[in-house]
């Protein structure tokens, strides 16, 4: 049970890398396709633009993997502090939470205006 906690913690403290990893081969591989919708990644990074694009289940999977990663942390993290409170992982688990929800509910075009489809507001 000790190791399986440890890989679960490690795993969830690797996560943003991996996540900026995957975000960055993306945005090298749809580069015009985020230039034809007026973002150009050279200048910022909206990782939320890329599940537009032709491979936009690459970001998906990226939104969805992270948010299950930083559950599993948060769960190694309570399980990990014996006697400690539940709020910090049920706080980060929150966040897990919402990361799942924001892979499966793409935001809308144009990024940079507010919200105008059910998917665009629950991402937002």
């Amino acid at each position: 049970m000790a190791r399986s906690l440890r890989l679960l913690a490690l795993a969830g403290s690797l996560a943003p890398l991996l996540f900026q990893v995957v975000l960055v081969i993306e945005e090298s591989l749809q580069r015009s396709f985020l230039l034809s919708i007026g973002f150009d990644p050279m200048k910022s990074s909206f990782p939320s633009a890329n599940a537009l694009g032709p491979l936009g289940w690459m970001q998906t999977l990226n939104f969805i993997l992270l948010g299950v990663l930083v559950i599993g942390f948060a769960y190694a993290l309570h399980q990990g502090i014996p006697g400690g409170s539940a709020a910090g992982p049920i706080c980060i688990s929150i966040v897990g939470a919402c990361t799942i929800v924001a892979g499966l509910f793409p935001t809308d075009l144009p990024v940079s205006s507010p919200p105008h489809t059910f998917h665009g507001l629950v991402h937002a």
